[in-house]
């Protein structure tokens, strides 16, 4: 069993994350604004790892998803993840966390 999945027991959906996003320069004397906004989850890493089993709480249930790969989705901006189970067409996928 690998470090992904044994993470990702019973933990909740949860909406987006905020955090600090750089949005400009106060002056000619330095320093950055920062300010907290919710992430897109625009700015992601994936990969694939071999199925290991079903996602716990998935969006929309899809068992003909289950027996291929996982797909893990990680949000470099907030460091949220997203499992995606896929098999052929089908796919099962977890809320944001």
């Amino acid at each position: 069993m690998s470090n992904v999945s044994k993470r990702r027991v019973n933990v909740m959906s949860a909406p987006a994350k905020p955090f600090l996003k750089r949005v400009g320069q106060f002056g000619p004397g330095g320093g950055f604004r920062y300010v907290m906004v919710p992430c897109d989850h625009q700015n992601c890493d994936s990969s694939m790892h071999a199925y290991d089993g079903p996602i716990d709480q998935p969006v929309r249930e899809n068992r003909a998803a289950h027996g291929n790969v996982c797909k893990v989705e990680l949000c470099r901006d907030c460091g949220a993840k997203r499992f995606t189970n896929i098999n052929q067409q089908h796919t099962e996928t977890s809320g944001w966390r």
